[in-house]
């Protein structure tokens, strides 16, 4: 958001799954396979956005 690659609304969507991929990336704790299935389920689509967005940023700063 803060250098326009991504939008406020997803910036939110990143807020809510940041612990998640806190624990993912930097393996915080232990993994509970089952909280990780329901919060991938949850918010795949959310993945796919994000994804997108920095596609689209990539294609249109292109040097």
């Amino acid at each position: 958001m803060k250098h326009g690659v991504i939008g406020s609304e997803m910036h939110e969507k990143l807020r809510t799954i940041k612990g998640f991929l806190n624990l993912v990336v930097h393996r915080y704790g232990r993994m509970n396979d089952e909280i990780a299935f329901a919060i991938l389920q949850e918010n795949l689509g959310d993945f796919a956005l994000f994804k997108g967005a920095i596609e689209d940023y990539l294609n249109t700063n292109k040097n």
